[in-house]
């Protein structure tokens, strides 16, 4: 869930740094981008480590007889933070006109 709204925050980012960028406002830039990585931390952050504490009652909610995975869902629960970073970034590369950058990662990062 908080993948997908951050899916959003980031798309809406893309025009709003390439208007600052188009207008060569650097002070926008940082403060959209910087604001944006606040939001989602704020949004991450509580998210991860409500995960992380509630892992064994969301697998006994959704698979109440095959809940063995509570330390998998722990870890898992630590990637959240880090994807919403990834997708918030790469978000306000595209609007700066990096269009490159956030491919040639997610190229370099593989299948792993």
């Amino acid at each position: 869930m908080p993948l997908s709204i951050n899916v959003a925050f980031a798309t809406a980012l893309v025009p709003a740094i390439a208007s600052a960028k188009a207008k060569k406002d650097k002070k926008t830039i940082t403060e959209k981008t910087s604001f944006s990585l606040l939001i989602s931390m704020l949004i991450g952050l509580p998210c991860t480590v409500g995960m992380c504490l509630f892992a064994g009652p969301i697998l006994n909610l959704l698979f109440p007889n095959a809940s063995a995975g509570e330390v998998i869902l722990q870890i898992s629960s630590l990637t959240i933070i880090f994807t919403i970073l990834d997708q918030t970034i790469n978000g306000a590369l595209q609007g700066y006109g990096k269009l490159m950058v956030p491919a040639i990662s997610l190229g370099c990062r593989g299948n792993g």
